[in-house]
């Protein structure tokens, strides 16, 4: 008795993780499906749903999780869609304006069969009626709306990706089957020569791609900062700190009355700016105005002092401020220079990620105030490089 009503919620909930895998397993692909999405839908519903299909034991192919910088974008997409059993595509405003997006959608359509259903549609903030005047034969395909929820979308795909054969969209007529196999048969021919075409000739880097290379090098850039900050602290015995504490330092060094000398410095990985005559219009800020008394603009920042002369007249001192809140960005624009060269410009918010003042008055210093301010991470805006090699597009830097 006991066992059924286990059983009977355990089908109500939906599959268990064993379930999935052992039906997964019955067939020959890596994956169980490849999602196909606009980079702009990444936030709003593509990585939640990945994470909870995953959670549920779906074996996902994800751009984002695959995508290797320098790596060949067009080989790693076929090889994703090739071993994916069903493709998952993401439908919306953004997926119908890009290119990429569409190559997929032409791809997984080659596969298609009266036989095998292969695209799994969902419709993201977009209605049939507006599919249907974009791509009829998509809208006869019936999708998930994504404003339903998150859990529902994942039961409903988990439960259709079980079905040997999912049902017929409700009122489909002969006609309208055989019209979509005449259609199909004209127009796998074409999508497929299209779909090489673009895989092969494309003249731009994919969004994908442009999209991996930021979030690694921002991935990057911050893991690198971090590691170096904890090497440092432990080696000078660095402590964390209030903002009370860095004012009273920074208070009594103000109050020194002699010559004094401030040193600026800009890093973000590719190249180190100095002097504030060039560090200012990079930041576009008056770095004069930032300061303990605010934070150096930062929100919530976590804060360190290095006191190496804690019990002297003299004064060596380093007090650090971190950035906590993360790092956004987005692509403003592209141009190409040639055929082989294209440039991306990157806007970002909560650019800056660390800050750190050296404050000096010793003999070292010739008995003169030195204040050394080092701002690291990213310039509001960037200009990243891509060069094409071959039939593949790499990132180079930034220009």
């Amino acid at each position: 008795m006991l066992g059924n009503q286990i059983l009977g919620i355990q089908n109500l909930l939906g599959p268990s993780k064993q379930m999935i895998s052992r039906i997964m397993s019955s067939d020959d692909y890596e994956y169980d499906v490849f999602i196909s999405y606009a980079v702009e839908d990444k936030s709003g519903i593509v990585t939640e749903l990945v994470q909870k299909l995953e959670e549920a034991g779906v074996r996902v192919w994800y751009a984002f999780n695959q995508f290797v910088p320098g790596k060949s974008v067009h080989e790693t997409i076929r090889e994703g869609l090739k071993k994916s059993k069903y493709g998952v595509v993401i439908l919306s405003p953004g997926y119908f304006a890009k290119e990429w997006p569409k190559k997929e959608l032409h791809a997984l359509w080659a596969r298609e069969s009266a036989s095998e259903r292969v695209i799994i549609p969902i419709w993201h903030q977009i209605n049939e009626e507006q599919i249907k005047s974009i791509d009829p034969i998509l809208a006869d395909k019936y999708g998930i709306p994504s404003s339903l929820g998150i859990d529902t979308v994942v039961r409903r795909l988990i439960r259709t990706i079980h079905e040997e054969r999912p049902p017929e969209p409700k009122g489909e007529t002969l006609l309208t089957r055989k019209f979509v196999v005449r259609f199909l048969m004209v127009f796998i021919p074409g999508a497929l020569s299209i779909f090489g075409y673009f895989f092969f000739l494309s003249d731009k880097p994919a969004a994908e791609l442009i999209d991996t290379t930021i979030s690694k090098r921002i991935e990057t850039f911050q893991r690198k900062l971090m590691n170096e900050h904890q090497q440092e602290l432990k080696r000078t015995k660095g402590i964390a700190v209030t903002p009370e504490e860095i004012i009273g330092h920074q208070e009594r060094y103000d109050s020194l009355s002699v010559r004094y000398r401030n040193q600026y410095y800009f890093e973000n990985g590719y190249t180190r700016i100095r002097s504030r005559k060039n560090v200012e219009p990079a930041l576009k800020t008056d770095v004069e105005l930032m300061g303990p008394e605010n934070n150096y603009g930062f929100e919530y920042p976590n804060m360190y002092l290095i006191d190496k002369k804690p019990d002297s007249p003299r004064m060596g001192l380093k007090y650090i401020y971190i950035n906590t809140q993360p790092v956004a960005y987005r692509v403003s624009n592209t141009e190409s220079m040639t055929n082989s060269r294209y440039l991306i410009r990157v806007i970002y918010q909560n650019n800056l990620r660390y800050i750190s003042v050296d404050l000096t008055y010793s003999e070292r210093s010739q008995w003169m105030k030195r204040r050394q301010i080092t701002f690291r991470g990213f310039l509001p805006e960037e200009i990243y490089e891509f060069k094409k090699k071959g039939h593949e597009w790499v990132f180079s830097g930034l220009n």
